[in-house]
């Protein structure tokens, strides 16, 4: 049987877990949020992805999908909006991991 995760416990950062161990998180700026891209890195071993929605079309819904694609390739996903300069800019974003 499966390992499931609890949900009401809250998780530790695995990239701040690796910068406490002094190693050095691997990851890579992606402007689409392709499903097959993100697996792709999880399989070559890095560690994060940073989905990037302020130089590509990337919206809430697309980023949502592409977060729930890092979960099943093992990656931590970092996103980064459009303009922190506005909350209308931030909270959709934010939203996206909620419901995921």
């Amino acid at each position: 049987m499966t390992e499931r995760k609890n949900l009401s416990m809250p998780q530790t950062n695995p990239l701040l877990r690796m910068i406490e161990a002094n190693a050095v998180p691997l990851g890579m700026q992606c402007f689409t949020a392709d499903h097959a891209l993100i697996e792709v890195l999880g399989l070559t071993g890095f560690d994060f992805v940073m989905l990037d929605t302020e130089h590509s079309p990337a919206n809430p819904r697309a980023i949502e999908d592409a977060i729930r694609a890092t979960d099943g390739a093992g990656l931590v996903p970092l996103v980064r909006v459009p303009s922190a300069e506005d909350e209308q800019n931030v909270m959709p974003f934010i939203n996206v991991r909620s419901s995921s």
